[in-house]
């Protein structure tokens, strides 16, 4: 084994082991006509299954105009399904924190 292996092994694990604790996000897209939805669908289903199998959580965040904007998020101008979707994601960040009582 050469040094540089050697020396790459923990970072490999250190990267794995950040990875799962993560979650991953799926952002929903425009919407199409029909037939491409559904190829769409089943990326999406492959997508999912793929980040599911290596990080903690998969979140699947629908298309929403102001999202697209690019512009600094203001939760009362998204839709109620993209604002429950960023709770999700919010609380699986939280959940990697340690929890303190009291």
């Amino acid at each position: 084994m050469s040094t540089i292996s050697f020396h790459l092994k923990p970072l490999e694990r250190l990267r794995a082991a950040l990875a799962g604790a993560c979650p991953s996000i799926m952002p929903g897209m425009r919407d199409r006509e029909e037939q491409r939805r559904l190829l769409e669908s089943e990326i999406e289903k492959r997508l999912a299954e793929h980040f599911a199998a290596r990080c903690r959580a998969v979140i699947r965040i629908p298309y929403d105009s102001h999202l697209e904007e690019g512009a600094e998020l203001d939760l009362d101008r998204v839709s109620v399904p993209t604002r429950t979707a960023l709770l999700e994601l919010a609380a699986a960040v939280a959940d990697v924190f340690p929890h303190t009582h009291g």
